[in-house]
C-alpha cells in the first residue's frame, strides 16, 4: 500500500473484463464469505466499476483500503 503497510489477501477477484453490475456481484459475494479483517482484493478495468466498488463498500460492511493504478486496471 502507498501508507507502507502490507496486508494478507485472504481473496483475489478478477473483474477485467466485466461491465457493471457482475464486478459489484462478485464484490458483495467475496465479502459475505469473508470473516472479519480479511482482506479482498478486486481488479477491474472499467472506469464506472472503479467508481462504483469502493463507493459500496459501507453498503455491504466493508472498508475500501485503496485504490492501486496499475498499468491495465485498478
Amino acid at each position: 500500500m502507498s501508507d507502507g503497510i502490507s496486508y494478507q489477501l485472504a481473496q483475489q477477484i478478477d473483474c477485467t473484463g466485466n461491465s457493471c453490475r457482475l464486478p459489484q456481484m462478485m464484490t458483495k459475494k467475496a465479502v459475505n464469505g469473508a470473516q472479519t479483517n480479511d482482506v479482498v482484493e478486486i481488479s477491474v478495468d472499467n472506469p464506472s466499476t472503479m467508481d462504483a466498488v469502493p463507493s459500496m463498500g459501507p453498503q455491504i460492511g466493508a472498508t475500501h483500503l485503496e485504490t492501486v493504478i496499475d498499468s491495465c486496471c485498478w
